[in-house]
């Protein structure tokens, strides 16, 4: 499929059917499934178990833990926009 890019200051000049297919174009975007970053950042799952760790030693059971570790490694695996595509998703 041919990709066309509009110039926003003309887009008053677009036919319906451009402008039909730039809807759809942007909706596959939208769709499309996040793929895994090249370099993972896994500074925050690092740091969630880190403290997870911390707290245990202290005598401390941290709250909602496999909650805050899933959500770190998601981003770290797809970046924090990946909550937008999933939110999307969910129900």
């Amino acid at each position: 499929m041919k990709t066309t890019t509009y110039n926003t200051q003309r887009v008053s000049e677009l036919t319906d059917e451009q402008l039909e297919a730039e809807l759809k174009r942007r909706k596959k975007v939208k769709d499309a499934k996040p793929t895994p970053l090249e370099t993972p950042n896994f500074s925050g799952v690092i740091a969630t178990v880190t403290e997870y760790i911390d707290s245990l030693a202290e005598g401390h059971e941290p709250k909602d833990i496999k909650q805050y570790t899933f959500e770190a490694a998601v981003e770290a695996v797809y970046g924090r926009s990946v909550w937008n595509w999933i939110n999307s998703r969910e129900r």
